[in-house]
């Protein structure tokens, strides 16, 4: 995933709390980069950006599953929300997203979808985009998977939908089907990722267990399997996957007051993590298209829209259920290392501090009461609450 360019922001974020047990500090970033985080002055510094005033720092939501442009839209345009914003994205607290499509795989989709990672990436937010949906059609870019992974700017990976309403290849054919598209991807120099998208019954699970068995073991850290809330039997699968050497994923979209027998995102992750080993390659996603929620009804059709705010919303309830720090590994730190240049390697290393010299600015600013109140990327920051709410800053 590429960080976007310039124009970058500069200047200093004044009086940030690091950890409930420390001081506050100040955070100084030139050309989009951390410089220097230093004892808060008592004083303003002259290029201030903006003053905290003691509110909390949090990593900024990695989002690997989200309908960038727009989602839905099976039943024709009336069901299709319009495509998501940088600033819809930077408003529900997430800073890099994952753009997937689904029922709208219709003829183009692919070339929608990557249109709108464009348009993100030009508001200041980090974007990338699976190629393949759900459905009969590929929702490629090129016409073919395997060259929109190797050669599109933009792409990120493949999707796989083991569902009933997708035309599925057996884990075999789909094992050399990766192995294939990886070593053409790497003869252009890049690392694709592939998002394996489950259906409702526990046999797709199966499904997906059978093909990451057949997987080299090296290969297995390049997939993130999604939509492991489905039911407890999913959870359980969630695990054998887990121990595969693959990414789990659970959607916040995926609630039982919409899908009955499933579970919350928070509510799995409180079932799965006391098995797992490791804390490591466990993210929530929002499967969102961003729509404000509401049932839309004409005749006889009737579509769930998603908001993108939902994922923040789990967030906070994952975070007052299993601690901030769990919180901020699985919806920040783990995608992060999914999504990094070297998702093979097994160094464990881990920064605990969101901020540190050297690397992007990106991150999040907390009241007390963990609310929202800017979002910081390399090239914006974003005001949420207060004086100029909804303005860019510097």
């Amino acid at each position: 995933m590429r960080t976007p360019t310039a124009p970058t922001i500069s200047g200093t974020v004044a009086g940030v709390r690091r950890r409930d047990d420390e001081g506050l500090v100040d955070i100084v970033i030139r050309r989009g980069r951390i410089v220097e985080v230093a004892e808060a002055s008592p004083r303003a510094p002259s290029d201030l950006l903006f003053d905290a005033s003691g509110a909390r720092v949090s990593p900024g939501l990695i989002d690997l599953h989200c309908h960038l442009s727009g989602g839905g839209g099976a039943f024709g345009p009336v069901s299709r929300p319009q495509p998501l914003s940088a600033d819809d994205l930077l408003r529900a607290g997430v800073t890099r997203a994952l753009g997937c499509i689904g029922r709208e795989a219709w003829e183009g989709a692919g070339q929608q979808m990557l249109r709108s990672v464009a348009a993100i990436e030009q508001g200041g937010v980090a974007a990338a985009m699976f190629t393949g949906g759900l459905g009969p059609l590929p929702a490629s870019v090129l016409g073919d998977h395997s060259l929109d992974v190797a050669l599109v700017a933009g792409v990120i990976g493949r999707k796989i939908a083991l569902d009933d309403d997708s035309p599925t290849a057996t884990p075999a054919e789909l094992r050399e089907e990766i192995v294939r598209e990886v070593a053409l991807a790497r003869d252009f120099g890049r690392v694709p990722r592939f998002m394996v998208h489950l259906g409702t019954d526990m046999r797709h699970a199966d499904a997906a267990i059978e093909l990451l068995t057949l997987l080299p073991r090296q290969l297995r850290r390049l997939v993130v399997v999604t939509h492991l809330n489905w039911s407890r039997a999913h959870i359980g699968g969630a695990r054998e996957l887990h121990e595969l050497g693959c990414h789990v994923d659970m959607t916040a979209a995926i609630r039982p007051d919409t899908f009955a027998g499933s579970y919350a995102a928070e509510e799995a992750l409180e079932a799965l993590l006391p098995v797992l080993r490791s804390e490591d390659r466990v993210s929530v996603s929002s499967d969102s298209n961003g729509a404000t929620s509401h049932r839309l009804e004409t005749g006889l059709l009737q579509v769930e829209h998603h908001p993108i705010g939902m994922l923040a919303d789990c967030y906070q309830r994952a975070a007052s259920r299993l601690g901030r720090r769990l919180a901020d590994r699985v919806f920040c730190r783990n995608p992060a290392r999914f999504l990094s240049e070297d998702p093979v390697s097994d160094d464990d290393a881990r920064d605990d501090l969101v901020c540190a010299p050297g690397a992007d600015a990106e991150f999040l600013l907390r009241d007390h009461e963990s609310r929202l109140i800017a979002a910081v990327v390399p090239r914006r920051l974003l005001r949420m609450a207060g004086e100029g709410a909804g303005h860019d800053i510097g």
